[in-house]
């Protein structure tokens, strides 16, 4: 099995914790909806999905 480039996730993943970041700052009751999307790229980058 070939393995593809995680790159591309690694970018989304750090674009999510910039995300979660601006979320802390100006909106912490919406500290949760940046979740997925940071569990979800870490995931795809360390080639676990």
């Amino acid at each position: 099995m070939q393995r593809k480039s995680s790159r591309y996730y690694w970018m989304q993943f750090l674009l999510w914790i910039g995300i979660e970041i601006l979320f802390i700052v100006f909106y912490p009751q919406l500290l949760w909806m940046a979740f997925p999307g940071i569990v979800t790229n870490f995931a795809l980058g360390m080639q676990l999905m």
